[in-house]
């Protein structure tokens, strides 16, 4: 009497079912590197939109809001070797620093001011930036001078010269003015207002 052979069959996939499996598990691959390229590309999207609200942000944090133009001021004096005071007429004016808001009534604003004039007639002529500045949360003018030099050579102070000179970025400019010798005796003042870079 032989034995009965046993039947493995239900246990062992055919060859037709092997292959669909491997269709499946490549289907599946696919299905995954499309995924992950969609992951990438919303990523991309996602730092995309953080970026765009950064800068959002960064306009509504740092700005002008209003007014703060710059005339020149019939008060600025000069003496050769001696005091000066370098002065500017602005508008009533509102401005955002680093979400921090500065308002200003309009008036005369001292520029610079001292007891001797960096005027000279070898170099006649200064340029200052004027910036609103946010130092603990109270936004107010800061005058920061370029050196002085020869007529129409003078040079405003870089931005990382204001950044280095105030110890802070939290500063946006608001105008810029140049202070020329006249004579021995008097200085006149003009004034740049297209230095406003959120207006």
């Amino acid at each position: 009497m032989g034995r009965k052979r046993a039947d493995y069959s239900d246990i062992h996939p055919s060859h037709a079912d092997v292959i669909a499996v491997v269709g499946q598990v490549g289907t599946v691959a696919e299905n995954l590197a499309t995924l992950g390229t969609t992951i990438g590309t919303v990523g991309g999207k996602v730092t995309g939109l953080e970026q765009s609200v950064q800068g959002i942000t960064k306009y509504l944090k740092n700005r002008v809001l209003e007014g703060f133009q710059a005339s020149t001021s019939d008060s600025t004096a000069h003496g050769d070797g001696g005091a000066y005071t370098f002065d500017a007429t602005v508008t009533l004016g509102i401005a955002v620093v680093d979400g921090d808001i500065m308002e200003h009534p309009g008036g005369k604003v001292v520029v610079a001011q001292g007891a001797t004039s960096p005027l000279t007639a070898e170099t006649p002529e200064v340029k200052f930036m004027t910036v609103a500045f946010n130092t603990g949360g109270v936004v107010a003018f800061r005058h920061i001078s370029g050196v002085p030099a020869a007529e129409n050579a003078s040079v405003p102070p870089t931005d990382e010269q204001i950044t280095t000179e105030l110890g802070s970025d939290k500063w946006i400019p608001l105008f810029m003015s140049k202070f020329l010798r006249a004579t021995d005796a008097s200085a006149v003042g003009s004034m740049d207002n297209t230095v406003k870079k959120y207006s």
